[in-house]
């Protein structure tokens, strides 16, 4: 029995079995599995066959980047616009430009909280590169996810790659004009 079953939502949904998981298996194997997923996540999708579960986290993960790298470019615009962070962020929480993403992460970077990550920036940096692989295979052209997966990779590569990705909202909105 063969069972491809990633989960999304990071340690402290993964310690209070909240997580969401996204399941690739034939149907015998998934109702097997069913006990052991339920103490696993609070959530389960039935993605389809084997390798589905995998490709469903990779499609989920790159619209997470691009809404980070996104929130991350406004919210600079606004602070450098003159615009109290701590507002901008309420209008938006409130507002069209709403997303988990915004309400899930940019707490975290206001409070500056990024160590221990939720999420560390170098997984989601995989995550956004093979997102984007699986993206030209399939012909479709990511320039949104590029740039978000250039945003990450960046960050990694100035060592925040152990940091909570929020990192990318908080240097945003703290970072000196150029």
């Amino acid at each position: 029995m063969l069972v491809d079953a990633p989960v999304s939502g990071g340690p402290r949904r993964a310690a209070d079995g909240t997580m969401t998981m996204m399941v690739g298996a034939d149907a015998a194997a998934r109702a097997r599995c069913a006990p052991l997923f339920a103490c696993i996540a609070g959530r389960v999708f039935d993605a389809g066959g084997i390798g589905d579960g995998a490709r469903m986290k990779l499609v989920n993960n790159l619209l997470a980047a691009v809404n980070l790298a996104a929130a991350a470019e406004a919210y600079a615009v606004g602070v450098r616009a003159g615009l109290p962070v701590r507002t901008v962020h309420e209008v938006v929480a409130a507002s069209s430009g709403a997303s988990w993403i915004g309400s899930d992460r940019m707490p975290r970077a206001l409070a500056a909280e990024l160590t221990p990550p939720h999420a560390a920036a170098r997984v989601l940096t995989k995550d956004v590169t093979l997102a984007t692989a699986l993206a030209r295979r399939c012909g479709v052209a990511t320039p949104l996810g590029d740039a978000a997966r250039a945003a990450f990779e960046t960050l990694v590569r100035e060592g925040y790659g152990e940091d909570d990705d929020a990192v990318l909202l908080a240097r945003a909105i703290t970072a000196t004009p150029p």
